[in-house]
This record gives structure tokens, sequence and C-alpha cells, in this order.
């Protein structure tokens, strides 16, 4: 009797939006893909009426299945099989496909199969880069390594937001039965697509009377809405733990148009006064609200309505395009709360009735009045609609503000109910770097930071209460209400040599709310502005400062609970302070030279290389100088040379020369000091100072027998500091040495150049006496670098316990 090998004829149904199926023959196996199945939060919904082909949200392009063994494959286990059909057809679509009896026992079911077996389909609809290239070999699609992938959509550009198809996928186990007689099977698969769909529907007040008697009328050809912060990335598995976020500001729409006759009419649709948008597409994300950085941003609707004011003739004289923010709000099913879920569709609606700000940045909040949240379907919902009322609102202008160098700002506010700032909530700081103690007056109260939120850990700030205020302002505050703007005015003092000069950036908050509703928050506005002055200072604390003598020694050092306290490094090497009771200083060098594998012949010629903590400022001060007085000495520049001077390249005694570190530019190669401009000893640079410089802390400090110049010179050359990388460290030019100096004799800030003591700069050794410098003829001197910030930046790295050579070419 002859045998006979039966096929099997495998057929796929694919419905990607209705639920019913054509009847078929056998044999077959029959995969439904289907996505109709509603959830709903809030119905209200009184129509349905068919729209999605446009939107080509139903589209089927190709279909990718693989197929797994069993009822709860192995996710780490490779498809069996895998087949890609291209459809090319809208909503549903029948596949059939002959498998024969090899395919089924050795592929699909690679083991001894048994009379009833089962398998795992996964069906994955419109990728179209290809997953399998060779059917041979399905390495790399088990379900685990199939679901990390990452899809990234551009929702934004096409026309009218019309994507050519949508993402979609789903799962299913199927049962197959007998051996070699001929199969049949069925089975469906719930499909959905991965993104989110988002329409709006809007409607806005005829006009609009504030309580001054202005009335404002909407142009509403001119309204859009559109997404912002929106994710279009997405994993196979339905979720991405780092979205990419975009806005639809490239590409938003208008969706109301104006006849000759001046007539409105929908662009896309209007059901109730409520003109609809395009549809907004985007992946599932989870946010949380007020979020801007990070993977939990908020997303949020931006709506743009230019309005007219109108006067008593009928006539428009003013125009203005007016900003509102739409609150996402939450999702009420359980577990959902702040979340854009796959394949579901959210549809609010919007009552403007109130104006909105004039600036993008500080726009109107507004709430849905209504919201309804779908699984997708194939359908148009059509929303009953809940008219809230709107009366009472306030908005700002802008509530965040930078002034460079400026005097006076007006805070514009827009309000239907007249404002006050709130009592108490005003408070105006700057930071304080002198030495004077805490509690004690001076243009401020000099206060001591508790928090650490405002200023440097524990340092000081000065207060200035309304009397300190009135003071420095000939008896007047420094805020004035006009009923339509919170006006701003302080008159910097930028004249240096004056003990009353502004050196530190003011901050400056405040609270406006409804006179009669003080303590409503959702009519408050908080308001920040930062005052810079055109010379000010900042202060970052060394980040290692930690200083705890644990009473160990060591070859003369003292032994803190920091190896690298203080970052500090000079040519790669880090040392803390020698001990008192060494015997001498050169036996303390020589001990240490040989303690570290070097034998000089006079140890202290290498002293430069050590570093000495005497006590005082952990601060690396930054210097910011943007305009000087017209009676200024000082002039800003660039005080570095024009070519590369590497100071020391001694080939007879290589020791003498700089050690090899890793270099910043050079990856992993290891190098010495390669691109180095020290500063110009010339008189171009002698009042030089540069526009941005900070100066190294006292962790780096030289013991007090001073260096010489060339010591000086190389010893700032390879000097790093808490990040700061050696090679970017320079001397001082006098002028800035005496810039500092005037400060400090002020008591701007602690004496980072003591009076009295003698330094090098880069124009040779100075005399620092209450606010002077005089040049003088020294063989030694004391020293301290700095760091050009106007030209390296502020970044520091991010292992701050290495050494590395950060210097390049210009």
């Amino acid at each position: 009797m002859r045998r006979l090998s039966y096929g099997l004829l495998l057929l796929l149904v694919l419905f990607s939006c209705t639920r019913s199926l054509d009847e078929v023959g056998t044999p077959y196996i029959s995969l439904a893909l289907i996505c109709d199945e509603p959830e709903m939060t809030r119905a209200g919904n009184d129509g349905e009426k068919d729209g999605v082909d446009r939107y080509n949200e139903n589209y089927m392009d190709m279909v990718d299945f693989f197929f797994y063994p069993g009822d709860n494959p192995d996710r780490d286990a490779d498809a069996t099989y895998h087949v890609r059909l291209e459809s090319r057809k809208r909503n549903s679509d029948v596949f059939r496909i002959e498998l024969n009896s090899d395919i089924i026992n050795n592929r699909i079911f690679p083991i001894f199969p048994v009379e009833t077996r089962k398998v795992t389909v996964f069906a994955l609809v419109n990728y179209h880069t290809p997953l399998v290239t060779d059917e041979n070999d399905l390495t790399g699609t088990s379900l685990g390594e199939l679901e990390s992938i990452v899809v990234e959509s551009d929702f934004v550009s096409p026309v009218n937001h019309a994507q050519t198809d949508f993402l979609m996928s789903g799962k299913s186990v199927i049962s197959l039965r007998g051996r070699t007689q001929i199969m049949t099977a069925s089975g469906s698969i719930d499909l959905s697509r991965y993104a989110c769909k988002l329409t709006t529907g809007v409607k806005v007040a005829d006009r609009v009377e504030l309580s001054d008697g202005q009335v404002w009328t909407p142009m509403l050809d001119g309204m859009e809405i559109y997404l912002e912060n929106g994710v279009k990335t997405v994993t196979l598995s339905g979720e991405d733990p780092e979205p990419v976020y975009f806005s639809y500001s490239a590409n938003r729409k208008r969706f109301v148009s104006k006849d000759l006759n001046g007539h409105y009419s929908a662009l896309v649709g209007v059901e109730e006064d409520y003109y609809n948008t395009y549809p907004m597409y985007m992946y599932p994300q989870t946010w949380t609200y007020g979020s801007t950085e990070g993977y939990d941003r908020e997303p949020y609707l931006k709506l743009v309505l230019p309005w007219a004011r109108l006067e008593e003739n009928g006539y428009s004289s003013t125009e203005k395009q007016l900003y509102y923010k739409v609150v996402m709000p939450d999702d009420m099913r359980s577990g959902y709360k702040q979340k854009f879920v796959r394949n579901n569709w959210y549809h609010l609606n919007i009552d403007v009735g109130i104006l909105g700000a004039e600036t993008d940045e500080a726009a109107v909040p507004l709430d849905p009045c209504s919201c309804y949240i779908a699984y997708w379907q194939g359908k148009d919902v059509i929303i009953k609609n809940v008219a809230i009322g709107k009366a009472r609102y306030l908005s700002v202008e802008q509530d965040s503000l930078i002034l460079n160098n400026i005097g006076s700002v007006e805070v514009n506010y827009t309000t239907s109910h007249p404002v006050v700032i709130k009592n108490g909530s005003i408070r105006v700081t700057r930071p304080y770097y002198g030495t004077a103690k805490s509690g004690e007056a001076l243009g401020g109260v000099i206060r001591k930071d508790d928090t650490g939120a405002l200023y440097p850990k524990d340092t000081y700030y000065l207060e200035y209460d309304q009397v300190h205020r009135e003071g420095l302002n000939q008896g007047n505050d420094w805020f004035t209400n006009t009923g339509t703007s919170i006006v701003f005015e302080h008159a910097l003092t930028n004249d240096y040599v004056l003990q009353t000069f502004d050196y530190s950036p003011y901050t400056i908050t405040f609270t406006i709310v409804h006179e009669d509703r003080p303590d409503d928050a959702r009519y408050s506005k908080d308001i920040y502005i930062k005052q810079y002055p055109a010379i000010f200072i900042e202060a970052l604390r060394n980040s290692d400062d930690t200083f705890v003598d644990t009473g160990v020694r060591q070859l003369g050092k003292q032994i803190h609970t920091s190896d690298h306290w203080g970052y500090v490094y000079v040519d790669n090497e880090q040392m803390v302070r020698p001990d008192a009771s060494v015997a001498s200083l050169t036996d303390y060098y020589i001990n240490y030279w040989r303690n570290q594998g070097f034998d000089y012949p006079n140890a202290e010629e290498y002293h430069w290389r050590i570093v000495w903590y005497t006590g005082g400022g952990r601060d690396i001060f930054k210097i910011n100088v943007t305009v000087l007085p017209p009676n200024s000495k000082f002039v800003i520049g660039d005080p570095r040379k024009l070519e590369t001077d590497n100071l020391r390249n001694d080939d007879a005694d290589p020791s003498n020369d700089f050690h090899d570190a890793p270099a910043l530019y050079d990856g992993e190669t290891e190098r010495s000091l390669k691109y180095y401009y020290p500063a110009e000893n010339s008189s171009r640079t002698i009042n030089m100072m540069a526009p941005s410089y900070r100066i190294s802390t006292k962790c780096g400090g030289v013991e007090f027998d001073g260096l010489t110049f060339e010591q000086a010179t190389i010893r700032c050359a390879c000097y790093q500091e808490d990040g700061f990388p050696a090679g970017r460290w320079r001397l001082p030019t006098m002028g800035e040495i005496q810039f500092i100096a005037t400060l400090s004799s002020n008591n701007i800030f602690e004496f980072l150049f003591g009076s009295g003591a003698t330094y090098w700069s880069a124009n040779g050794a100075v005399k620092v006496t209450q606010g002077d410098v005089s040049g003088v003829s020294n063989t030694a001197a004391l020293s301290r670098c700095v760091y050009d910030t106007w030209y390296w930046g502020d970044d520091q790295l991010e292992n701050r316990e290495q050494f590395v050579w950060g210097d390049q070419p210009r």
C-alpha cells in the first residue's frame, strides 16, 4: 500500500479591525488578527462613524510569523519556524501556506511529536526591516531578543500626520493535531498597534471681557494645537525604558479655515461647536507631572490661538498670539494613572474661555472638560461634551528671568481678579564670600546656608529684607505693582573699588496671588529672577573637602580619611602637608622621593611637585568679567602665549621631565605635556585679566619657603584640582593678582593672596599689601595657579582621583 505524505495548508486570516471571519474549508490553520476589543474609561458616546482608512491605521503591508513549540516557550529559545508574507490590503486578508511534514515535524517541532502539539505564534505586522535573512538560521529570534528591539518612528513629518502604516503585533497559542494525516487547527491572535492615538476638540468663547473692560475675540483660523514631549521609540515588548522625546511643533496643523465671507469651517470635523484636530500619534509612555528632564517627562498639549482686542467702533486695534498648556488627565483605569497605553485612543475636549499667555514659556494651563479613552478601533467616536466654567484665571508672561547687568524688568501678568505679591513671599539673596560672622549686617544680613540648596554647603549668603532693600534704593522697595505687572528695580554697583560693589549674582523670588484668595494655589504664580552684575564671583567647593587627621604618620605625611583629599595633584603625584616634627624639610623630601623610587642628589630641587596644605579656604573661586568700569586700569583679554611652550624637555635627564599620564584627547594613550600655552611675560599682559578664570584653593598651597619662578611656572603647567585637568592651569598675571587682592581688601572674599606675602605672577614676583601689588626682585615666592574657564569651560573629569593631561592645540 502506498503511503501518502500529506502537507498542511496553513490559512492565515488577518483582520486588523473587525471580528467577523469568513468561513473557509479545511484543512487549514486559521489565524485571525483582531484589534477591536473595546475598553473604555468614560463613554458618553452617542454615535459612531467609520474613519481610519485615510490615515492608514488598518493598513497591513507585511506580516512576520514566528513559531515557538509549546504553550509557554522559553523566552531565550529561538523560533523554530518563520514566514514573512506580504498583504498590501486594508482591514483583512487571507493567506494560504502549505507546510509539509518535514517542516511540521523537524522545524516547528524539532523533538519527537506527541499526538496533541501546541505552538505559540508571534505575529509582527509592518516591521519593514527584515528580521530573518536566512530561513535556515533563526538565531536571534527568541521572544526575549525580539521584544528588546527598539523601533523609532517619525510621527510628525507626514502630510496631515497620515502614516504609511502602523507597527502591530499579537501572540496566541495554536493546537496542531495528528502527525501524518492532514492537520487542522484554528485560533486567533488579538492584534494591537504599538502606537497610541490622540485627538482633541476645541471650543472657544465668542468673546472674553476683562475686569478693566477690554473685550477680546478669537481668530479661529490661526488656531493650532500640538503635542509636546511625546515618545517616538518603543521596544517590540510594547515599552521603552529609555524613551526618545519629540514634539509636533515642527508640523503643527490648523484645523479651522475662514472663507471669503468671514465664516469659519472645520478642516477635520466639528461636533457641537468643538473643532476636531488632526490625529497625533505617539508610543506608550509613563510620566511624572511637572517633570521636564530624564525619562519621565510630562507630555502635554500646547494650544496656540490669536486674539484681537475690539474697540467701541467694532474694529480690532491689537492682535496677540496667546498660548495655553493642556494638561493630560489621569487615566482612571486601575494601574494606569499617568500613562499612555499602546493601541489606546485618547480624545480630549477643551473649552477656552480665557486669554492665554503672551509667551510660549508661560503658557496658561487648561484642564480638559471631558476625556474619552477607548481601545483604538476602526471607528471615530462622537463625544458628548461637558461645559465647565473658567471665570477665574491668572497667568504671567514669563515666570523665570535672567538679567545680565540689567537694573530693572517688568513681570507682566493677565488676571481676572486683582493681584498682590503674597505676604512674606519676597526673598532676595546673594552669596557672601568674606570672613564676617553669620548674623552681622553688611548691606544685607549675613546668614549661613543650612540646606545647600542655594549656595555651596557651609558657605554664607546675604539676605535683604525690606529695610535693607529700601536702604539701598533711596527709601524705596525694589518691587512695584502696577495692576498689570510687577516692576522690579535694583541698580547694580559695578565699581569694584567700592565696598558696596555687587560682586555676586542676586537671586530674587516672590509669589503673586489673587488678593481675595491669597492661599488658593490654583491662582498663584511663583516668579524667579537672577540678576548678574557686570563683574561677579562664583564659588565652587572642592568636592573632596574632608580633612580629618587620623594621627598616623608615614614619612612625615599626615594620613587623612581621604587619600585624595582635595583631589589635588602636581605632575601625577600628591602629598599633603608634612608633619612639623620632621627634623628638616630637606630630610623630608629626600625620604619621600626615595620612597617613590627616586634618588635625587638634591631633593629640594623637586619639591615643586609636592602638594602642601597649610589650612584655609577650600572654595575654587571663579571670576567673571564682562564689563569693566570706565576708569579701570585693567583690560580684558587672553594673556597666554600664542605658541606652545612645554617648559621641560630634558633629554639628558628624563627624570626632570613631566610624568606620563592618560591624555584627555588621546584616548588611552599616555603622554606628557604636549600643547601648553603659559601666560606671556610682557607689558601687554601686566594689567590683563581673562574674561573668566578660576583660582586654585589652598588645598594646592606650596611650602612657606617658596618656589623659584621656574618651579612655580612648571608647577602650574602640571597642576590639577578637583577634576579640572592638568595642562590648562597657569600663573596669573600681575593684573589678576591685583584685582583679587583689591576685592579681598574690601572683605568681599577671603584672602587668597595674603597681605604682606610675595607671590609669583606671570610678570614676575609681586608683593601684596592691602589691595595693591608691587613688583619685587625675589628669587623665591609663593604661587597660586589659575584656570581659564572662558576657554576651557566648566566641565570636570568624572574620575577626579586620576591625573589627566587636558591640553590640546588651539
